[in-house]
């Protein structure tokens, strides 16, 4: 995700949340399989999921 890579630390926040642990279960297997294991990668999953989810809802109350 070139997004999170090219944002410096100081526009990135640090969010502390409690989970659902089927949601974390989908997140880590989906940071893996996108990002691999590396340090971040579901920090930018999480980033990537909430803007997909920003831009559908978005889209839909413009309809």
């Amino acid at each position: 995700m070139e997004k999170w890579k090219n944002t410096p630390k100081e526009n990135k926040e640090y969010i502390r949340a409690t989970i659902l642990e089927e949601a974390a279960e989908f997140l880590n297997k989906r940071a893996f399989e996108d990002f691999g294991m590396q340090q971040g990668s579901v920090s930018m999953e999480l980033s990537k999921l909430i803007l997909i989810a920003r831009d559908c809802l978005e889209k839909q109350e413009n309809r």
